[in-house]
């Protein structure tokens, strides 16, 4: 289950570029709640709460509730979020309501374990991630923070499929088959020449085993007179 956090909403009546600059002026962040069926809602968020929980972890799979006071609340996830291009800070939020028994498609970050066992990256392999993301489609009493990927007993050019992951129960991925590769282990140029070597030395005692082809030629005997 994805972390949960309850967050403080405040109803707008304003919308437009001139008032939403207003809005950030008095250390708020406008945001726009929409979805399961029910009209968009325009509200605003404090600043300072907002940059609090876009500086933790696993911020987009994070149910929030946002609180409207009142005992008023809906649960929503980020969609997206809207940057300043100098100072970085937010100035647009769009919150996506989730409700019981529907399914939602969200992205969840894979997280590579036990790069320890696998003997390709012990001997200088490198991992190379393609998709450090996966959206995938499942419940709301099934969305997770992360989903693990073990990286356990691969050697060099093993490659990591959707296949080869586990995912929990009722999610699905969303986009991608299940042979897409989503990572690799290649071989770096400074131990190229290492592990060549040793391929090398496994492959000799075979080439050694096979036995060599002699070619036989019969001379015919002249026949005696």
């Amino acid at each position: 289950m994805g972390q949960k956090s309850t967050i403080r909403i405040e109803p707008r009546n304003r919308i437009g570029t001139g008032a939403a600059r207003a809005l950030r002026n008095t250390e708020k962040v406008p945001a726009v709640v929409y979805g399961a069926g029910v009209d968009p809602q325009t509200v605003s968020i404090c600043s300072c709460d907002i940059e609090k929980e876009l500086r933790t972890k696993g911020v987009l799979t994070r149910i929030f509730d946002l609180d409207a006071g009142e005992n008023k609340s809906q649960k929503a996830l980020i969609k997206s979020v809207q940057f300043h291009p100098v100072t970085d800070k937010p100035i647009h939020i769009d919150f996506i309501r989730i409700t019981a028994g529907h399914k939602i498609n969200i992205k969840v970050p894979l997280r590579f374990i036990n790069d320890n066992k696998s003997p390709a990256l012990k001997q200088g392999g490198v991992l190379n991630v393609i998709n450090h993301m996966l959206e995938v489609s499942c419940e709301v009493d099934a969305v997770v923070d992360h989903i693990d990927v073990d990286l356990s007993g691969l050697n060099f050019h093993d490659t990591i499929k959707i296949k080869d992951i586990s995912f929990p129960v009722g999610a699905t991925v969303f986009r991608y088959n299940s042979d897409h590769t989503v990572a690799t282990i290649v071989v770096p140029s400074s131990v190229r020449s290492e592990v060549a070597g040793k391929e090398e030395e496994t492959a000799a005692p075979t080439a050694a085993a096979q036995p060599e082809s002699t070619a036989v030629t019969t001379e015919q005997q002249p026949a005696k007179s």
